[in-house]
């Protein structure tokens, strides 16, 4: 690795770090710099230009590896030319996800970060480039695809719906997790009884029909699309 790519992980590392502990928003270029140990405390900016091209590269630090087991495991779960079930396509967009818990490189501060901005005005997630990456695109569409009750108009909704529960959901679980220093926390809820609520729970967020009272407030402002 030259010096420059190292110094370049330093840096991310470290910005993870604080994001995580004090929110994306409170944490400047410079004091990155110092927590990374750069004595030119201009560094970041130098290595990033500005605090939003620092978050994308955090996000794509380990978003790659999670696209990859993405689509890894869609070519894989084909069966005879059809496409998974939906809980099945649910369950399997979120394992890799909460395997990021058992990272110790950064995965609990890329869940804090990530929970952060699924509900962030400066910085939303789903605007972000690694949302667009074609990993992340095709899983999206696989999941769109499932949701064939749910009517175009209010699929957005449903997909920033499920983003927020899905990365929300994680970071507090891991943190009742480290809490508790173990994978089975409050109550005995082990982390598989965790991942299969959580399926559950996305998969009726995503495939659940409207009701009448929502189908008739569609039709009346946009016309029902």
């Amino acid at each position: 690795m030259s010096k420059a790519d190292s110094t370049r992980l330093a840096i991310i590392r470290a910005a993870e770090k604080l994001f995580a502990e004090n929110g994306v928003d409170a944490v400047s270029l410079r004091e990155v710099a110092f927590a990374a140990g750069q004595r030119n405390h201009a560094a970041a900016r130098y290595h990033f230009q500005t605090k939003e091209r620092l978050v994308d590269a955090c996000l794509e630090r380990h978003a790659q590896p999670i696209q990859s087991a993405w689509m890894d495991r869609l070519s894989n779960g084909q069966t005879n030319g059809h496409p998974p079930e939906p809980r099945s396509l649910v369950e399997l967009f979120v394992r890799p996800i909460v395997a990021k818990l058992d990272d110790a490189d950064g995965g609990w501060q890329y869940l804090c970060l990530t929970a952060q901005l699924v509900i962030s005005q400066r910085y939303p997630m789903l605007q972000r480039p690694v949302a667009k990456a074609p990993g992340f695109s095709r899983i999206v569409q696989a999941l769109a695809d499932c949701a064939a009750q749910v009517r175009p108009s209010l699929l957005g909704l449903r997909v920033q719906r499920v983003a927020a529960v899905l990365f929300t959901s994680i970071m507090e679980y891991g943190r009742l997790e480290r809490a508790s220093n173990s994978t089975s926390v409050e109550a005995g809820l082990s982390r598989e009884l965790f991942i299969s609520d959580l399926v559950d729970t996305l998969t009726s967020l995503l495939t659940s029909a409207a009701s009448s009272e929502t189908l008739m407030l569609l039709a009346r402002e946009i016309g029902g699309g």
